[in-house]
């Protein structure tokens, strides 16, 4: 199953590339509850954990950048995704996002231990790891892949981090959604 799961990854990669876009696959632990999301996020912060930098700007505005693509960008309750301490978190619950790491990190061992990952420097285009996590056990994760980014600033960087942070907090399970009928928090 893994190897399956690499090789559809590698082949929506190659897709992407070829279109310019932007490309994702996303995954739902069967504990992932969208009840739960809302009540841990309505009207709280979000806890997000960045990990590498693929364009070598300061850690602190790329992380901005980071956050300030994700603001409305999830079905459900708005909620402000941030990197900084907060009181009002649920702090059990947050997002790793890793920025160009192994593709083949599994979404758990971000949640575990963030820390242990950051960018390669070898790599071609831009590609997304994201969970969003309930104390060490990823909920869901989202591979996303862009060919062509020239910032932080780009439109492509935002649309695929809006994309992500969309798909990481899917309404139902991936069987029961219908798309054409629901929009994300836009600000």
């Amino acid at each position: 199953m893994r190897i399956l799961l690499s090789l559809s990854f590698a082949f929506v990669a190659v897709l992407g590339g070829c279109a310019g876009g932007v490309s994702t696959v996303a995954n739902t632990n069967a504990l992932y509850d969208f009840g739960e999301f809302v009540l841990a996020s309505d009207g709280r912060d979000t806890i997000v954990v960045v990990r590498g930098n693929p364009f070598g700007m300061d850690q602190k505005a790329f992380e901005k950048a980071v956050t300030d693509a994700m603001q409305g960008q999830n079905y459900g309750p708005r909620t402000n995704f941030t990197t900084g301490p907060t009181e009002n978190a649920k702090k059990e619950f947050r997002v790793v996002i890793l920025f160009n790491g192994s593709q083949t990190v599994l979404a758990d061992n971000l949640c575990k231990a963030p820390e242990k990952y950051g960018s390669r420097k070898d790599a071609k285009g831009l590609h997304v790891t994201a969970a969003y996590c309930w104390e060490d056990e990823s909920l869901t994760e989202v591979d996303g892949w862009a060919s062509v980014v020239a910032g932080a600033d780009s439109p492509v960087f935002a649309r695929l981090i809006g994309q992500t942070t969309l798909e990481l907090f899917p309404v139902t399970d991936d069987s029961n959604q219908d798309d054409g009928d629901r929009e994300p928090n836009v600000p």
